[in-house]
């Protein structure tokens, strides 16, 4: 599952997710829309991803299912309850060619493992829904 509040210009992450796809792989996306995010994005962070359409699943946080102001703004990698990346860097070609981001990432252990559930309990009560 990658989660992420912007993603745009990132090629060679879409070509290594397409790879993973045809492996088998079940690719999840969280990303944030431009009507969610109430104007603060010009276009949906989907368009990235739009090559892996009917490969992968997406799901948005929907605004009804938000505090007022409430903003997608996480930005995490979770694989097979086993590993976790929590950064600040969006899905963006800045954040992962030019800025200077941080991230922690976690092997086994619990954390990943809660990450995973958390998000699957998240779609599960329709507080993230699917996008077809």
């Amino acid at each position: 599952m990658l989660v992420s509040y912007a993603a745009y210009k990132v090629p060679d992450l879409v070509d290594a997710l397409q790879v993973t796809c045809n492996r088998g792989v079940d690719l999840r996306f969280v990303l944030e829309t431009a009507q969610d995010s109430k104007g603060a994005l010009s276009f949906d962070a989907s368009a990235a991803f739009e090559a892996l359409v009917g490969q992968a699943r997406f799901y948005v946080w929907p605004a009804d299912q938000r505090a007022p102001g409430g903003k997608l703004h996480v930005k995490a990698a979770v694989a097979d309850e086993y590993a976790a990346l929590v950064t600040s860097a969006n899905l963006t070609g800045a954040a992962l060619d030019e800025n200077m981001e941080l991230g922690l990432l976690i092997r086994g252990g619990g954390v990943p493992r809660r990450l995973s559930r958390h998000f699957m309990a998240l779609i599960d009560d329709g507080i993230l829904r699917e996008v077809t």
